[in-house]
């Protein structure tokens, strides 16, 4: 018979934030490839090494997308993962939009914040995305 307090769980995740310098990084980024029609919604996923909570209440994190080396006019925006290893970023085909190959830039703030459980703020690097994704 084991008995555990909350004493002992807030002690025990006290320890385990003091001793994570260490943080957060991304480490994959997927997209279901295709053609996507004006109106469909995209929606990425940012995978990090290790469980990141996001806070939104000062703004909501956002993807850079661009296509040929140019910036998009509009961003992929966090819908969904806090608590969670993959954090999902979602985005909608806009009217008048045709690109063969959407790459994804870093991740933007926005005045919003991205950190693991011990308070470490992720790294906004993010990879290349292993395929094409084509809007049209």
């Amino acid at each position: 018979d084991l008995d555990v307090t909350e004493q002992d769980i807030i002690i025990a995740s006290q320890t385990i934030s003091q001793d994570d310098l260490t943080a957060p990084r991304v480490s994959a980024v997927t997209a279901v490839s295709g053609n996507y029609q004006v109106d469909h919604q995209v929606t990425l996923k940012v995978s990090f090494n290790e469980v990141v909570v996001v806070n939104a209440n000062g703004g909501v994190p956002e993807l850079l997308l661009s296509a040929n080396g140019e910036s998009l006019p509009f961003k992929a925006s966090y819908v969904a993962g806090s608590g969670t290893k993959t954090l999902s970023f979602r985005f909608t085909v806009p009217a008048d939009t045709a690109i063969a190959d959407l790459e994804v830039g870093n991740i933007s703030l926005n005045g919003g914040v991205i950190s693991d459980f011990a308070g470490n703020n992720a790294s906004l690097l993010v990879p290349a995305l292993p395929s094409t994704v084509t809007l049209s």
